[in-house]
């Protein structure tokens, strides 16, 4: 497989001692780039990793699948792999594809194809937890999409998933590198670039199908609470595309979002011995005084922190439900 020179898409891998999941993703893509000539550049930024990493990459390069290999001298951190995924890329698109995700069968053929003589801030597409039971392939069938030319009703279809690497495809032409640097530590350095494309775009894209395999949680190390709390928000506040008044708009949506179907979920599995790898923390203590003002708080976070377990769950239905309704009324 010879070198793409003008790569329409970049799929960038960070990777870390996940080499199991590694071959995974880069197994699916060798299947889809084998089979059709497409203008796609694969990378793999490797932050230091000790476990075979390097092995695994090795075999799918003598096995065909033509990958650029990064490995950084030492680990310098989730933020900074994750933001040298997109600085390597030479794709007018980007995709950061998590190292334990993986792109079905027949998604690259769709994506490309979508791509193609496009010119698109961000295109979202949807994901699916995966188990062994799970479809590997897409229907291209019923391959779907829609475009926005507002980027606020956009960005009120896909709110706190713009955060999602895996999930969002960027046109690079609204990188910054200095202006991504800026937000390693705040594990979303990839969100600004993100804004930035999706409100200086003349349009962005949702595809309404599935083409993402994804391993459920499989993630931590940060203070969750904080980084999609304070951090987020601060991102925000900070976009440069942005007025202040579609500053304040994008803040309400998805503020909202957080706050009925993201928060009260993690606050609930952090009460019910829900394993993971996130830095323990109260999330009381770390969102009341972002939002001590804000009546989905109190309505929708504090009762689930607070009331019995056993209620708590019955709560949690209950906003799932106001939440569905407030969907459908709006």
């Amino acid at each position: 497989m010879s070198t793409i020179e003008n790569p329409l898409l970049t799929i960038a891998i960070p990777t870390y001692n996940r080499s199991v999941f590694l071959d995974r993703a880069l197994s699916y893509l060798s299947k889809q780039l084998k089979n059709d000539d497409l203008p796609v550049e694969v990378i793999v930024s490797d932050n230091c990793s000790i476990d075979d990493t390097e092995n695994i990459v090795t075999k799918h390069i003598k096995d065909g699948l033509n990958i650029q290999y990064f490995k950084n001298a030492v680990n310098k951190g989730m933020d900074f792999n994750i933001a040298q995924c997109y600085l390597l890329a030479r794709g007018k698109y980007v995709l950061a594809l998590g190292d334990d995700d993986f792109l079905l069968e027949g998604s690259l053929k769709l994506l490309t194809e979508l791509l193609t003589g496009s010119d698109y801030g961000d295109v979202y597409f949807k994901s699916s937890g995966y188990n062994k039971n799970s479809k590997d392939s897409v229907d291209a069938d019923k391959f779907s999409y829609e475009e926005f030319s507002d980027p606020l009703i956009f960005i009120k279809k896909v709110h706190y998933y713009i955060t999602f690497i895996s999930g969002n495809i960027v046109n690079t032409k609204y990188l910054d590198r200095e202006y991504m640097l800026n937000y390693l530590g705040t594990s979303l350095p990839q969100v600004p670039f993100i804004l930035e494309a999706i409100i200086s775009a003349p349009k962005n894209a949702i595809i309404n199908t599935v083409l993402l395999g994804v391993e459920l949680d499989n993630t931590g190390g940060y203070n969750l609470f904080k980084v999609f709390g304070r951090n987020f928000n601060k991102i925000i506040d900070e976009a440069r595309a942005a007025s202040p008044e579609l500053i304040k708009k994008i803040k309400k949506v998805i503020n909202r979002n957080l706050l009925i179907g993201f928060f009260p979920d993690y606050i609930l599995r952090f009460r019910t011995n829900y394993k993971n790898d996130f830095i323990k923390a109260d999330p009381i203590n770390e969102l009341q005084t972002l939002y001590k003002g804000n009546f989905y708080f109190y309505l929708c976070c504090y009762p689930i922190a607070y009331l019995p377990k056993g209620i708590a769950r019955i709560y949690r239905h209950g906003i799932k439900l106001f939440s569905k309704l407030r969907k459908l009324i709006s």
